[in-house]
């Protein structure tokens, strides 16, 4: 039987993110098993870049992902492919990538309380890791010049608005099944390997703006997600990347992997103990 050609914009790719955050292996749910190669048409230009240089493996599914799939369905889509006895729907986390504009001065206010906290280095740091891209590598050469301890709206617009006139561009990391209560906070990691290693996290839940887990909302109610990717993070490997980088390993469960905290997996050695009772 001859398969369906998909029309290039419903195909999603999955990319699966190692222990450093580098994507080593690609499926594309394109409905066939055709080979695909990162030539291939269904890779923008951008993408072709990055493939060439992360080199991940990458496969096709015969399985599709529809944009009224939610995200509980796309996690069991996945797991399908990795098998059902090399990982577990609790140790999976998702996020994609979008354009959106951002208000610098309403940002600014947001990520200060309306200027009743100060803005710190580490607060400017961690805002930077959450929007950057290998097109805005310049922000990160201007945050190491000033090199304050604080920062008031001025310094902040001088370097995140140059030319914007106080509103700018940016390729934001979106939680795929997580979502604020209120309002998105842009101290949060949506990638958690983005987390900087500070003494103390930069991000910290606040409960009257609650991490909410939705894993019943569907992929279309994110809007146009970049590249049609999904980015796959492991329970295993955040926990070591915020092992090496003496990230508190509570902290990302709560944040990341709401089920396992729920069985009172905290850490590594909670996470290896669990996988092994539960393989018996």
């Amino acid at each position: 039987m001859d398969s369906v050609s998909i029309p290039k914009d419903e195909i999603y790719k999955v990319c699966f993110l190692d222990s450093n955050g580098k994507p080593n292996r690609m499926i594309v749910f394109q409905g066939n098993l055709s080979q695909i190669s990162k030539d291939d048409e269904i890779f923008s230009e951008e993408e072709r870049l990055s493939l060439s240089i992360d080199q991940p493996e990458i496969t096709s599914s015969i399985q599709q992902i529809h944009k009224d799939d939610s995200m509980r369905i796309i996690k069991k889509k996945i797991i399908k492919e990795l098998g059902v006895h090399n990982i577990s729907y609790d140790e999976l986390y998702l996020f994609s990538k979008k354009h959106d504009e951002l208000h610098l001065l309403k940002a600014f206010l947001e990520m200060t309380n309306q200027g009743k906290v100060e803005f710190t280095k580490h607060m400017a740091g961690q805002f930077l890791m959450n929007i950057l891209d290998d097109n805005k590598i310049n922000l990160a050469e201007e945050l190491s010049k000033i090199n304050l301890d604080t920062y008031t709206y001025d310094n902040f617009a001088n370097i995140f608005d140059k030319e914007s006139n106080g509103i700018a561009e940016y390729s934001f990391p979106l939680p795929l099944g997580r979502k604020f209560s209120h309002s998105r906070d842009l101290l949060f990691s949506a990638n958690p390997f983005s987390i900087l290693p500070t003494k103390e996290n930069v991000y910290q839940p606040n409960n009257t703006n609650k991490l909410l887990t939705f894993d019943n909302n569907l992929l279309l109610n994110y809007g146009n997600i970049e590249h049609n990717t999904i980015f796959v993070c492991f329970a295993n490997d955040v926990l070591n990347y915020a092992i090496s980088n003496s990230i508190s390993e509570e902290h990302v469960i709560e944040l990341y992997f709401p089920l396992l905290k729920e069985k009172d997996i905290l850490n590594l050695y909670h996470l290896k103990n669990y996988l092994r009772c539960i393989k018996i």
